[in-house]
């Protein structure tokens, strides 16, 4: 069973932080039943979820959607081995802040399986975060526009790469979860062009043009979950150097890597195919 985990984050915080929201946690289990990630796809009724109401549905397909009383959240998720990752950046509602919407169980969730035959995310103690069942259907939230969303999704290659087999490593380059620091592309100081990964599992990205922001999930053997954020990028921004905007181009897919390793000093991002995404030096 292949074990990820963000590096120097200490699990405690996670209930902690929860407890602070009102939340509270179950117990760790072992007795969960390890599946094909292609189990997650679909639009499920949310129960036994801390800081959730009745009302709350999940939707995995090419991204994330989640359904509440106040209002509905969008953004991107991804699977691989016993391992999950899941990021909402996009914010729809007026019942509360997005600092507000009640998604703990779907942002401390770093794994999943079926718990007592019942499918169930799980944090990094293996703590049940939430219960996913198939009920009734999200309401749709504008009478005047019928949403495809609510309906169970039919499975796609768009879906597929949600949760993407990955390459090996390749030979001569070691397997890494030292990610946390600043990172940037060789011969460019870390205050033009850049990317931090941060010890609680967010990672962004700035340089000319722009940057990225998200989630990152790392594996003992190289592998890799990411879930992308925000994109910001000036428009008609561009350098005269190809160099400089392969560069950019190289950050700003951060989010499309599958391993990540050391090759000597540098940390190179391989994406499901093994080819080269991005490669870095820490600052």
């Amino acid at each position: 069973m292949r074990r990820f985990a963000v590096a120097s984050v200490i699990a405690a915080v996670v209930a902690v932080a929860l407890s602070g929201c009102g939340a509270s946690l179950g117990s760790p289990t072992d007795e969960f039943e390890s599946v094909d990630p292609s189990h997650l796809v679909g639009v499920w009724h949310v129960e036994n979820a801390a800081g959730a109401g009745r009302n709350t549905w999940l939707r995995l397909a090419d991204g994330v959607k989640v359904w509440t009383d106040c209002g509905t959240a969008n953004g991107s998720w991804s699977a691989r081995s016993d391992a999950f990752l899941a990021n909402l950046y996009i914010f729809d509602g007026e019942g509360c802040a997005f600092d507000d919407f009640p998604a703990y169980w779907l942002r401390n969730a770093t794994g999943y399986g079926y718990v007592d035959g019942e499918l169930t995310l799980l944090n990094r103690l293996n703590v049940p975060l939430a219960t996913l069942t198939v009920g009734t259907p999200p309401p749709q939230t504008d009478p005047g526009y019928f949403d495809e969303e609510v309906l169970q999704p039919t499975r796609s290659a768009s879906i597929s790469r949600q949760y993407i087999d990955a390459a090996p490593l390749p030979d001569g380059v070691e397997p890494t979860r030292d990610l946390v620091g600043r990172w940037a592309p060789a011969g460019y100081d870390g205050s033009s062009m850049y990317m931090d990964f941060l010890a609680d599992g967010r990672f962004s990205g700035s340089h000319a043009c722009g940057g990225r922001d998200g989630r990152w999930l790392a594996a003992v053997d190289g592998s890799l979950l990411t879930t992308s954020g925000g994109l910001i990028s000036a428009v008609g921004c561009s350098s005269d150097s190809p160099v400089l905007n392969a560069m950019m181009d190289s950050l700003d897919s951060i989010h499309q890597a599958t391993t990540v390793g050391m090759n000597g000093d540098e940390l190179t991002f391989y994406g499901p195919e093994g080819e080269v995404i991005a490669t870095l030096v820490r600052e």
